[in-house]
C-alpha cells in the first residue's frame, strides 16, 4: 500500500465567507493568524512568503520563494509550499496547498484545506507528518481563533486546545 501524498481538513468557522476570504488573502489577515512577518503580492503568480524565522540565513526563514497558484474570490485560495529547513533533502520541491470556502450561513463558513504533492520517499513522508501538526494544530487553529476571537497575540500565544485538528 502506498504511503499517503496528501494532508486534508475540514473545519467550521462562526464566521462570514467575505471576512473568512479577507483573512486569507490580505497583508493584514495573514499577519493576524500565520505569522507577523509575511511577503505577500495578492494576485496569482505573487509572492506568497511566510516567515517564521527573520534571524535564520535566508533560504531558512520559512516559506520563502513560494507562489500564489489560484485565486476564485471568495471560494478557492491556493499557493506552493515547501518542506521545513530540518528537511533539506526535499527544501526546494514544492506541494501545492488550496483552501476552499463555502458559506454555510450569512455566519458560518466551511473551511476545506488539502495539502498535496508529497513524495512516497522517507523525506517526504517527514515532510507531511510535520505538516500535519503544522496545518491541524498550529496554522489552522490559529486562523479559527482570529476570525471567531481576536488576531493572534505574538507575544502572548492563546491557548489553542480546542480548536486542534490533528490527532496522532
Amino acid at each position: 500500500m502506498l504511503p499517503l501524498t496528501e494532508i486534508h481538513f475540514s473545519l467550521d468557522i462562526e464566521s462570514g465567507i467575505e471576512k473568512v476570504w479577507k483573512q486569507l488573502t490580505t497583508q493584514k489577515g495573514i499577519t493576524s493568524f500565520f505569522s507577523p512577518i509575511a511577503n505577500v503580492d495578492f494576485h496569482v503568480n505573487g509572492l506568497f512568503e511566510i516567515i517564521f524565522a527573520p534571524s535564520a540565513p535566508v533560504g531558512k526563514q520559512g516559506a520563502e520563494g513560494m507562489r500564489i497558484l489560484s485565486m476564485d474570490k471568495p471560494n478557492l485560495f491556493g499557493f506552493t509550499w515547501n518542506s521545513p529547513p530540518s528537511i533539506p533533502k526535499i527544501r526546494g520541491q514544492r506541494t501545492a496547498v488550496f483552501i476552499y470556502l463555502d458559506s454555510i450561513s450569512e455566519s458560518k463558513t466551511r473551511l476545506v484545506f488539502i495539502n498535496n504533492g508529497y513524495g512516497l520517499s522517507t523525506e517526504w513522508q517527514e515532510a507531511r507528518d510535520y505538516f500535519l501538526n503544522a496545518w491541524g494544530n498550529i496554522v489552522l487553529p490559529r486562523l479559527k481563533f482570529s476570525l471567531e476571537q481576536e488576531a493572534i497575540d505574538w507575544e502572548n500565544m492563546p491557548n489553542l486546545t480546542k480548536y486542534k485538528l490533528y490527532n496522532p
